[in-house]
């Protein structure tokens, strides 16, 4: 699952034009730790925005308006080939970031003048797919009405399918 999560993630939510993501696999003698939380995607998206500040620090462009610049909208196609019907709402969500990121800026230039300690401000963004996206779910729903002195009538759904930590 998580192997196969991360391709799809890997552009993050950009406009991408080319894109080969890989991924691979790989059986440890480590036992099996249960699920977590991200199936693939906190990797795909740390790797994924640090080539985005690269690419933004050597264009000479800000961080978040880089971000704007390239954010997926309605009509743009992902790197698996979904056409947005709707915006997934990241370029309001940067225009609302902006004061807050300029000040953040600003704070950080002005407390590197005062001495040897740093500061800085950074950004990230990320998608995140809902439901079952990749997972293979060949199974399928069966009921059947049936009856007991205990509960009388009542509906019995019957589904192959696991629970595996994602909701």
């Amino acid at each position: 699952t998580v192997a196969n999560r991360v391709p799809i993630h890997a552009s993050g939510p950009y406009r991408v034009p080319n894109v080969r993501a890989l991924t691979r696999a790989v059986l440890t003698h480590d036992s099996v730790a249960g699920a977590f939380r991200g199936f693939g995607v906190p990797q795909a998206t740390l790797l994924g925005e640090l080539l985005v500040d690269e690419l933004a620090a050597r264009s000479g462009c800000d961080p978040l308006e880089f971000r704007h610049r390239n954010a997926l909208a309605a009509g743009d196609t992902t790197a698996t080939g979904q056409v947005l019907a709707a915006s997934a709402g990241l370029r309001a969500c940067l225009d609302a970031l902006r004061p807050a990121w300029r000040a953040a800026n600003e704070a950080a230039k002005a407390f590197a003048a005062t001495g040897a300690k740093r500061r800085g401000a950074g950004i990230a963004c990320m998608w995140y797919g809902i439901g079952n996206t990749v997972i293979a779910n060949p199974s399928s729903m069966r009921g059947a009405l049936c009856w007991s002195a205990a509960s009388g009538a009542h509906l019995m759904l019957y589904n192959g399918a696991q629970e595996i930590g994602q909701g």
